[in-house]
């Protein structure tokens, strides 16, 4: 196939290509502008900002809540000052661009009247970089001492170098970093608008006087200006060609870079149109091509100037002639990712009886206890991005670059085992007591959700004490894992207080006192301690739980007494396990009884007065002696015994044999001491307190 057949199957399928385009041009906003020029937008939020020029101000729009409002300057006002939002002025303000310079996000704007540049952060605060105010010139110098000629487009890389159309000097001019000012080499004919790729650090001009469009690589050591597009005679007209060369504009003004598949697109003013301008592999390297892109025969695109694209994908045009702005629809609007959720798992029962998982959300909670955290993002987008700190004031926003995202793997409907596999998000014991998480989500092609945030705290559970008995009262709590530390001398608990043990009541010293203060508070890791709860014990509050003999007896000599030993449960106690000591001391002189002394079975059908056994299984009884002629049974009711006492009952039926040669009034005194319970047969402790010791005496009679 000979070339001029190849250049003509190649025409055929850029045609066809050219009639299937589908693009929808829709009118954003209209009604504040005059004479608006220049549009960029933050990718991050897609907010558009406009240089309104006959208003000398900038204005903000909210994609998301399609809502305009003033950003810098003062609608109707002119001027060149500094400051911030609406304490600032411009003069006739043209060209914009999003820009990161030190490290600060915000947009740079060729402030056209006053022939400088200026900075405006995203706060609004507006700062002159470059140029003198009022004073037009071509001078080379840094920052103020520099000079334009009614500078208009501008574009900014990633090190925060600006790129400037200065429109009635001919040049494109540099700005650095550092603010200061050089001119490239190539003479251009009334330049209106920069762009830049990137990626291969390529400098593109719309020359509106030439009516083309040329190409400046910066790579070079002096950077040269060559013609891709538009008549080399500078004619002007509408011509699209496979040819760049070969295709007419008619006083292009704006331009944008898009990436390397679409190439560029251009605002052909005068022809009311957008025009499209990419390298075309299939003629060969360096040759570019011309089709029209949106525009005429549409209606709502006149006079488009400044251009850009935003975080979907489509394309926003100032549109001069009907002082509105215009988008370019490329797709469907997808919608905005929808927020987060940070919150935590609870389990319900469904209607099988199962427990299902819930997200419960956060926004500012306390817990007592350990929860499960998640953040929940919309399935399909990814994990959520977050941060979190200790100062809510501090927490970073968070982005995609954060180190901290979220797993996608949860949803409602988990069983506690799924959900105990997948991780909480923050350590509750290295990050507590008090943190705050800010969780956004972000998706390629959408607007990312916005920035929620919840604030978790922890904190112990304060302690419930238990009765108002001295002697038998506990203290709970409803944090699990805690500790408890407690005081009686009326100081504030600390960690190394006395540690309160759940099995053992703890000992008030009254010391001359009716009352003791006794306060507790709770720990532990990771949680704020609990407030300090007290109770004032009074001694006319004593509920004692006691066990012994409750009378004297009298017995002959050489007869056997048999006592009973009862024990007295204090109210709202019960008694499941029991120990206790029974000792029989001899009077001076009096004989020691012999070593029948032992228990007898209770609930005899021999005794006279029948008591009802305490339990189902009989007690162990242990024979001892000790010193002084006294003599003793060791008694003991563990284990399953079945014990169960409520109120009173006769725990022992002691038989205590008289040695026959015990003399009339000779006595024994009864004791019941080293005495201990259980109220729940294991290890909950309950006091109980011996009666006083009671007596035998001899009486032959």
């Amino acid at each position: 196939m000979n070339k001029k057949r190849l250049l003509t199957a190649l025409m055929a399928s850029w045609m066809v290509a050219q009639a299937s385009a589908q693009v929808s041009l829709e009118t954003v906003f209209s009604g504040p502008f005059s004479e608006p020029y220049g549009v960029a937008v933050d990718l991050a939020t897609n907010d558009y900002f406009v240089t309104d020029s006959a208003n000398h101000r900038i204005l903000k729009y909210d994609s998301v809540q399609d809502e305009f409002g003033n950003f810098a300057g003062l609608p109707g006002l002119s001027g060149a000052a500094d400051g911030r939002g609406v304490q600032a002025r411009f003069f006739n303000p043209q060209g914009i661009s999003f820009a990161v310079r030190g490290g600060i996000q915000g947009l740079v704007v060729s402030d056209s009247g006053n022939h400088t540049i200026r900075f405006i952060d995203l706060d609004g605060n507006v700062t002159t970089i470059a140029g003198g105010t009022g004073s037009s010139g071509s001078a080379d110098g840094a920052g103020a001492d520099a000079r334009f000629n009614s500078p208009t487009g501008v574009a900014a890389d990633d090190d925060g170098t600006v790129y400037v159309a200065d429109l009635l000097n001919n040049r494109i001019r540099v700005i650095a970093p550092d603010n200061s000012v050089t001119t490239l080499d190539p003479v251009l004919s009334r330049p209106s608008d920069v762009t830049l790729d990137t990626d291969n650090n390529i400098l593109y001009v719309t020359d509106s006087g030439s009516h083309s469009i040329q190409r400046i690589d910066l790579n070079d050591v002096t950077p040269t200006a060559e013609l891709i597009a538009g008549s080399p005679s500078g004619v002007s007209g509408f011509r699209d060609n496979l040819v760049g060369t070969e295709a007419r504009f008619h006083n292009p003004r704006g331009i944008v870079y898009v990436n390397e598949i679409v190439g560029l697109l251009v605002s052909d003013t005068a022809n009311n149109a957008l025009r499209r301008v990419y390298e075309n592999d299939d003629l060969g390297g360096g040759i570019f091509t011309v089709e029209r892109y949106a525009g005429t025969p549409w209606e709502g695109l006149t006079s488009p100037m400044g251009l850009a694209v935003d975080a979907l994908g489509n394309i926003p045009v100032a549109s001069l002639g009907t002082d509105s702005l215009v988008r370019v629809l490329l797709t469907e609007p997808q919608p905005r990712i929808a927020n987060p959720v940070i919150g935590f798992v609870q389990f319900v029962e469904n209607e099988l009886g199962e427990l299902d998982s819930v997200l419960t959300p956060v926004v500012n909670a306390t817990f007592n206890n350990d929860v499960k955290i998640i953040i929940s993002g919309e399935a399909g987008t990814g994990g959520a991005f977050f941060e979190f700190g200790a100062n809510p004031n501090t927490v970073p926003d968070p982005t995609a670059d954060s180190q901290n995202q979220a797993s996608d793997a949860y949803r409602d409907g988990l069983s506690p085992a799924q959900v105990a596999d997948i991780p909480s998000e923050v350590d509750i014991a290295t990050e507590g007591p008090d943190f705050t998480i800010k969780a956004f989500s972000a998706q390629t092609g959408r607007l990312p959700s916005e920035i929620v945030s919840a604030r978790f705290r922890f904190k112990a559970s304060n302690p419930v004490i238990n009765g108002e008995n001295p002697i038998d009262f506990s203290v709970s709590n409803a944090t699990v894992g805690v500790t408890m530390r407690y005081t009686t001398n009326g100081d504030e608990p600390t960690e190394t207080s006395a540690l309160y043990d759940p099995a053992q009541v703890p000992e008030l010293e009254f010391a001359g006192s009716n009352e003791v203060t006794f306060k507790v508070k709770a720990f532990k890791q990771g949680y704020e301690p609990s407030q300090t709860v007290q109770r004032i014990f009074n001694l006319q509050n004593l509920r004692t739980t006691q066990i012994g003999v409750l009378a004297d007896y009298e017995s002959g000599a050489g007869s056997t007494a048999v006592i009973p030993v009862e024990v007295q449960v204090a109210p709202d106690r019960q008694l499941q396990s029991l120990q206790f000591r029974f000792e029989v001391t001899p009077s001076a002189g009096a004989p020691e009884v012999p070593d029948q002394l032992r228990i007898l079975p209770i609930n005899s059908t021999n005794d006279f007065v029948r008591f009802a056994a305490p339990s189902t299984n009989a007690p162990n009884a242990s024979l001892y002696n000790q010193p002084d002629g006294v003599k003793g049974l060791a008694i003991s009711y563990l284990g399953s015994t079945g014990m169960n006492i409520l109120s009173s009952n006769v725990v022992a039926m002691v038989a205590v044999p008289i040695p026959p040669t015990a003399a009339e009034g000779d006595t024994y005194t009864l004791s019941v001491l080293n005495t201990s319970g259980t109220q729940d047969g294991v290890q909950q402790e309950l006091q109980i307190l011996p009666f006083a010791d009671r007596t035998i005496t001899v009486a032959n009679k």
